[in-house]
């Protein structure tokens, strides 16, 4: 629920009272910040099997957002680190995936992967690089947001 109303009041901000983006994100209201802590949690065996050697804490997952600076378009990273939402310049939401579910990943090195960089795919075109913490990574349509699973290191 904190994630929606995030978005929503973001999303108000901006449209209803013409606040752009860049002024959000410099007066820290839009935390673009990766999550750097881990759990000691134990891992599952069926887990470290598949070679998941970490957890996130929930409490250092954080939203990212991207703003396409021709297009004005906000991506948008929400709590989960999981879901990602393409926000237009008028508030109008265009689409919302989930990469990590929509491409069949599983998990690796973490128990769950998390988005921690997004950012324009300047040699593609119409697309967006996003990376998790897994060192998995991957193309997102930037118009669509299908994604196109690239690997991981």
């Amino acid at each position: 629920m904190k994630t929606k109303t995030t978005l929503l009041f973001t999303v108000t901000l901006v449209a209803a009272f013409s606040i752009p983006l860049h002024i959000l994100a410099e007066s820290g209201y839009i935390d673009t910040a990766p999550p750097t802590k881990l759990t000691n949690n134990p891992i599952p065996k069926e887990l470290r099997k598949l070679g998941v050697a970490h957890n996130n804490d929930e409490a250092t997952i954080k939203p990212l957002t991207f703003v396409d600076p021709q297009s004005r378009v906000l991506y948008y990273v929400e709590s989960d680190g999981r879901h990602v939402s393409a926000i237009a310049a008028d508030g109008k939401l265009l689409w919302h995936r989930n990469p990590f579910v929509d491409a069949k990943l599983q998990p690796y090195r973490f128990r769950k992967p998390i988005i921690v960089w997004i950012g324009l795919d300047e040699s593609r075109g119409n697309s967006l690089a996003i990376s998790f913490n897994s060192s998995q990574f991957g193309l997102l349509n930037a118009k669509t947001g299908e994604f196109d699973y690239r690997g991981r290191d």
